[in-house]
């Protein structure tokens, strides 16, 4: 087997290959500024969750890599690339446990539906309220981490954005592969009335995230109801000024106005129970950060009152 390593022009981007004779082991290709032993690591992380088949292909082509000699120009990012893998597998040894027991965990979200309906529709009234529910688990589960360097490292990530609010769940892979937490699984999926998704993650995150999702629902649900029963009040007078529209515009700024603040809220609690689960203390600055990246989707999940949280601990859940 043989070991090189080759880079772009620019030398900002280098190429790193194993060939065994005329055939490809392996290729990766990463920024320059990678080129080190956090980089490698970083990169076997996110290969764990996102192309496991390439770093078992990575990792048991170590042995053969390890009786080679490399070119001089070669070596440095040989030793990186080395020095990773040993730090990978120790993380994984360390976390193994720990997976194991807290895999057992899972939350079911049933969302009520008409028995028949076309596609799109079963897309539109579930798809948004699921990537919700994953982006919450996916921030609880870094907070609940402990993990000072990856929050810490979120946290400046949400500092360099020009609107927090459009930050989506692909950008927090990195950091839950560096605070050694998986993302949530979906087990299962059940289309009837009503849907049911099933997911499997942390058992003191989901406890949070079940509780969270009903607060978001039964406050969500209580606030439409209260709205109606004040437009109702509110007819005939609206009828005699002939402002209906103008009424009704306001009415619905003030119900989307206290489903902010009851998200808000609600938000808080939850990053306080974390921190105390986690034996962790976040500064003032990061707390508002976090709290801020999660009010978009707790409005999502407020906004949809016919989602059910139903939480399922111990066992071992298999997909059905």
């Amino acid at each position: 087997m043989d070991f090189f390593v080759r880079r772009s022009p620019s030398q900002d981007i280098i190429y790193v290959n194993a060939q065994d004779g005329d055939a490809t082991i392996f290729q990766h290709v990463l920024p320059s500024e990678s080129d080190n032993i956090q980089g490698w690591m970083a990169r076997l992380l996110y290969m764990q969750y996102e192309a496991p088949e390439e770093l078992e292909i990575l990792l048991d082509a170590m042995p053969q890599l390890l009786k080679i000699k490399v070119s001089e120009d070669a070596y440095p990012t040989y030793y990186n690339l080395l020095y990773a893998v040993l730090e990978f597998q120790e993380h994984v040894l360390r976390n193994a446990s720990t997976n194991r027991e807290l895999s057992s965990s899972q939350l079911s979200i049933r969302i009520p539906l008409p028995p028949l309906m076309a596609v799109d529709d079963f897309l539109s009234g579930t798809i948004e309220t699921i990537r919700a529910v994953d982006f919450l688990y996916s921030v609880f589960a870094l907070v609940s981490s402990g993990s000072p360097s990856a929050i810490a490292a979120f946290s400046t990530f949400l500092k360099e954005q020009t609107d927090i609010a459009t930050v989506q769940r692909p950008a927090l892979l990195e950091y839950l592969a560096s605070a050694g937490i998986e993302p949530l699984k979906l087990l299962s999926v059940h289309y009837g009335s009503p849907a049911s998704f099933d997911f499997l993650g942390v058992g003191k995150v989901l406890e949070i995230l079940r509780d969270t999702i009903k607060d978001l629902v039964w406050r969500g649900e209580h606030e439409k109801k209260m709205a109606a029963l004040d437009q109702r009040s509110k007819q005939a007078e609206i009828r005699k000024t002939g402002l209906e529209s103008e009424k009704l515009a306001m009415d619905i700024a003030a119900q989307k106005l206290e489903i902010e603040k009851v998200s808000i809220e609600l938000a808080s609690q939850s990053l306080a129970l974390l921190e105390k689960a986690a034996n962790l203390q976040l500064p003032e600055e990061d707390k508002r950060l976090i709290v801020t990246v999660l009010i978009p989707r707790m409005i999502t999940i407020a906004s949809n009152p016919r989602a059910t949280p139903i939480l399922m601990l111990g066992g071992d859940p298999k997909p059905k």
